[in-house]
């Protein structure tokens, strides 16, 4: 949905889908691997918003700078080029 965006309006959407889309993860995981498989503890006993937050800053900025550096290719499916 993201990348179909106009290429000013992309620049922004696409680290915010991505962040949006990790934090997402990370709500779903959590539960899972800190307090059904025991991989991590929380020292208040609980996730803190700072958790979600750099999830949200680190995929945004990883996602702002892979796309910065990607020019989509258009070709004409009827004459590839050879």
């Amino acid at each position: 949905l993201a990348l179909h965006a106009p290429q000013g309006l992309r620049r922004i959407a696409v680290p915010l889908f991505t962040g949006t889309l990790m934090v997402g993860l990370d709500i779903v995981m959590e539960p899972v691997a800190a307090f059904m498989k025991d991989y991590w503890l929380w020292e208040a006993g609980s996730v803190p918003l700072s958790n979600y937050a750099s999830w949200f800053l680190l995929s945004a900025l990883v996602a702002a700078v892979l796309d910065a550096g990607f020019t989509p290719v258009r070709r004409n499916m009827l004459y590839p080029r050879q």
